[in-house]
């Protein structure tokens, strides 16, 4: 490695896994660090928690030894660096110079920025943010790649590549997100159809937008309204059985449930259950699965005879004997529950809350207080409806709010309390 402090320039070849010269830790701090080499190197206490430049070059590989943040730029001649359970953080201005395939961070690369009103990089890592017209703040960014990036949803796997975005305040409406990747991370999926998809506080995975072909430019453009953790699946690959949406609604003394799935794997049928108070559930019918699965399936069952409150919820049967279950929704007793609109439970609230909407198929929403709009978002389904009131209302103080719903024609307004 060469090592560059002031005028001088002191130049060091490693001759073992570890490196064979120590360096006097007063020259550290504001140091240019280059690792040459032909053998694999660990960084070891050589490099220190803080540098100027950092310069790959070992076409055997070099590992991180401890957590470290370059403050100018962090350049790639030959080779990967591995970081393991350490991270290489990137300085307010750093930047991230001549990755390839060939010579790239294998592991946890880091990065903060101010994101204001205009388009943002993040130092040559792989991501920028347009805000569009969001005030997102302080915005940290943590790429995960190769093995330690890779993520599963049933049986599917993703790319080698994760990105954890934190933002210090959550855009209101949708912003607009680019990633990209090298093709050493592409784990053999078929990116002619790849989906962007992002899951929040480590829940479901959720794809966003249609799939398209990036195997060439290996880059994908999404708008979201949620900064969490964004990864890149194929859509042709197998997933589980996943619930789309889930509802239902009262006609005159029956209560009619519709659900809806996006795919099915070794799905045996549905279990329909019924509760008066959330505690106890009893099986009142069975639903089998489609013989022929469909991109989208489409289930109904009637509950005949009962007028009174009640919680519905569906146990998914697997093949070889596993279950998962919905989250119960709440059907009210006597009056058809489109005349209420949004039933939302439960209320007064803490943030989170339960829903189901007037029928299956798109809605709008506006949040609003004293005739101030405070979201607006079209949802198509009670699941994606339920997940984006619930997060607005964690970011919103306690008080009184009003919840309109559009759907079919029909608009709805319903009086929510956040504790």
């Amino acid at each position: 490695y060469q090592m560059e402090t002031g005028s001088s320039l002191i130049t060091a070849h490693a001759s073992g896994v570890d490196g064979s010269i120590a360096l006097n830790d007063l020259l550290f701090g504001v140091s240019n660090f280059t690792f040459n080499g032909i053998v694999p190197q660990v960084t070891g206490n050589k490099l220190p928690a803080a540098v100027n430049n950092l310069t790959v070059n070992n076409a055997a590989g070099l590992t991180l030894g401890q957590n470290t943040t370059v403050n100018g730029n962090l350049f790639f001649t030959a080779g990967r660096l591995s970081t393991g359970a350490n991270t290489v953080t990137l300085g307010a201005v750093a930047t991230v110079v001549n990755e390839t395939s060939e010579k790239y961070l294998v592991g946890r690369l880091q990065a903060t920025r101010q994101v204001g009103t205009v388009a943002t990089g993040f130092g040559g890592m792989g991501v920028s943010i347009d805000p569009l017209g969001n005030d997102l703040d302080s915005v940290t960014v943590l790429r995960i790649s190769g093995l330690a990036g890779r993520r599963t949803f049933g049986t599917k796997e993703s790319i080698d590549r994760t990105w954890l975005i934190t933002p210090q305040r959550q855009p209101i409406s949708n912003c607009s997100v680019t990633f990209s990747w090298v093709s050493a991370d592409d784990n053999g999926q078929d990116l002619t159809d790849a989906q962007l998809w992002h899951r929040e506080d480590l829940g479901p995975w959720v794809e966003i937008g249609a799939p398209e072909n990036v195997s060439i430019g290996r880059s994908i453009t999404r708008s979201t309204d949620q900064l969490a953790e964004f990864t890149v699946f194929t859509a042709s690959g197998p997933l589980p059985v996943t619930l789309l949406s889930f509802g239902g609604r009262r006609q005159g003394n029956a209560v009619v449930l519709n659900w809806e799935t996006a795919s099915e794997l070794n799905n045996a049928g549905f279990e329909v259950e019924r509760s008066a108070d959330l505690k106890q559930f009893v099986r009142i019918g069975l639903v089998e699965a489609t013989p022929r699965p469909q991109a989208v399936n489409r289930y109904r069952f009637t509950d005949e005879n009962y007028t009174q409150d009640s919680y519905y919820r569906l146990k998914q049967l697997d093949r070889n004997g596993q279950y998962q279950l919905s989250k119960p929704i709440f059907v009210k007793g006597g009056e058809s529950i489109a005349q209420e609109g949004l039933l939302l439970y439960p209320n007064p609230t803490n943030g989170e809350v339960h829903l189901v909407l007037p029928d299956v198929g798109e809605a709008r929403l506006t949040l609003s207080v004293n005739g101030i709009t405070l979201a607006d978002f079209t949802v198509t389904s009670t699941q994606e409806a339920e997940r984006r009131v619930s997060r607005q209302l964690r970011r919103l103080p306690a008080g009184m709010y009003l919840l309109q719903t559009r759907q079919g024609g029909q608009s709805y307004q319903n009086k929510l309390v956040k504790q």
